[in-house]
C-alpha cells in the first residue's frame, strides 16, 4: 500500500488535504478557545480532525 507521487493529481490532493487539515484544526482551536472550552476539548477536536484527514488520505491516495 503506497502512494504514487509521480501522478501530479496525487500530489495536488495531498497538498490540498494538508492545507485543509491545518486550516480546520487552526480555525476550530481558535473558536474553541474563544468559547472558553477546556484544553481537553481542544485536544479531542484536533484528534478528530487528524483522524478525519487520515481517513480521507486512505480513501483517495493509498492504493
Amino acid at each position: 500500500m503506497s502512494v504514487n507521487f509521480d501522478n501530479k493529481r496525487n500530489v495536488g490532493v495531498l497538498f490540498a488535504l494538508l492545507a485543509a487539515t491545518v486550516v480546520a484544526a487552526g480555525a476550530g482551536i481558535l473558536w474553541l478557545r474563544g468559547s472558553g472550552e477546556p484544553l481537553i476539548v481542544e485536544v479531542g477536536y484536533t484528534l478528530l480532525v487528524l483522524l478525519g484527514a487520515l481517513a480521507v488520505y486512505d480513501r483517495f491516495l493509498v492504493q
